[in-house]
């Protein structure tokens, strides 16, 4: 039997028998992708029609961006959820309620990632459930008036979680005023700066089991006893500066009421000053044109790699390399050699970029 990507070309070509064959040898891919998207039975009945529809449409026009290099499998399991999300944006249109229970089943551990990232340590806990209520209002609220913004560039699965993370970052502030870090504090490391939001701004003690406690899992990797000690020792200084919190002054902006750049722009932004201003919107210049450097150093990765880029940004959060193992259908170890070749990749190729030079000079 002719391997899969052979079937692939073959049924691209056009060649009599090809597509029903190449169809037959991934409808247990299609069928999985559907039955961990759908509700029910029926509705992965439903689902797979249309998916196997659109596979094979215009000659498998959607399986064409494949190029030989990573497992054919991958590819389609990767489009396979692309046209099932597509599938639930419109559903939601036709059909309000079958819509909603749709897009809440294919979404919902995703946005509740979401919410325990934006919510993040023991001290939020009670206030994980409303935010993830809030967030659901928000999305069905003026009929879907958010998720009909959609335009149909780039994927709806991503779109939806920046969407959600506005809407978590309005549900954030209002439930505890943003605040400014002090630029001594500001220039502390990670794990520094988020001790001393839970010291001076939340009034956690400071002991290392409470302070690990209301981390949580927020800092990646997770740091030790004695990091936590060091942090703690380097911060108390800063704690009594400080003084006691203070809401932040002005009125602050709804992100979830804003449209595309506008709101990602104002993402952690606080008080600032005009030359802050100035300073930052030369970064965010130096930034876009480094993006789109990038963008096309990604274009040209191979398949598995691209594949692999696109799940990790994809999501908008970081998947843990056993999530990505899933997604990609391929071993654990498979996926850190994976890493590393992607960021040699870019690396590699954007390495004597000027706009890259320039970001990097100014971050």
């Amino acid at each position: 039997m002719r391997d899969l990507a052979a079937c692939l070309a073959s049924a691209i070509a056009g060649e009599g028998g090809a597509g029903p064959e190449f169809l037959r040898r991934i409808s247990t891919i299609v069928w999985a992708a559907c039955v961990r998207a759908c509700g029910s039975e029926l509705q992965a009945r439903e689902a797979f029609e249309e998916a196997a529809a659109a596979l094979s449409a215009n000659g498998f026009a959607r399986l064409r961006g494949y190029r030989g290099r990573g497992r054919v499998e991958t590819y389609v399991a990767v489009v396979t959820r692309d046209l099932l999300a597509a599938r639930i944006l419109r559903l939601l249109f036709e059909d309000r309620r079958r819509g909603w229970a749709a897009f809440e089943h294919f979404f919902a551990d995703d946005l509740r990632r979401r919410v325990r990232a934006r919510l993040s340590g023991a001290a939020y806990e009670d206030l994980r459930a409303d935010g993830y209520q809030e967030l659901c209002i928000a999305l069905i609220e003026d009929d879907y008036r958010r998720l009909r913004q959609y335009t149909g560039i780039g994927s709806f699965a991503g779109f939806v979680l920046r969407i959600a993370d506005r809407i978590l970052i309005d549900f954030a502030r209002s439930i505890a005023p943003r605040r400014r870090l002090p630029a001594a504090v500001a220039r502390l490391d990670t794990l520094e700066q988020a001790v001393f939001r839970l010291l001076a701004w939340r009034g956690v003690p400071d002991d290392v089991s409470s302070v690990r406690e209301a981390l949580g899992a927020s800092i990646e990797p997770q740091p030790s006893d004695a990091d936590v000690s060091a942090a703690i020792a380097t911060v108390r200084v800063h704690v009594v500066a400080a003084g006691q919190p203070r809401a932040a002054r002005g009125a602050s902006v709804s992100l979830s009421s804003l449209d595309g750049d506008a709101a990602d722009s104002l993402i952690g932004a606080s008080e600032t000053s005009p030359e802050d201003v100035l300073i930052d919107e030369a970064r965010e210049l130096a930034s876009t044109t480094a993006a789109a450097a990038l963008r096309q150093a990604a274009a040209a990765l191979p398949d598995r790699e691209r594949i692999y880029l696109e799940i990790v940004l994809g999501g908008g959060e970081n998947l843990p390399p056993r999530e990505i193992a899933r997604l990609m259908q391929r071993p654990i170890a498979e996926i850190y050699k994976l890493k590393q070749r992607v960021h040699k990749c870019l690396h590699d190729a954007i390495a004597e970029d000027s706009a890259v030079k320039n970001w990097r000079a100014s971050v």
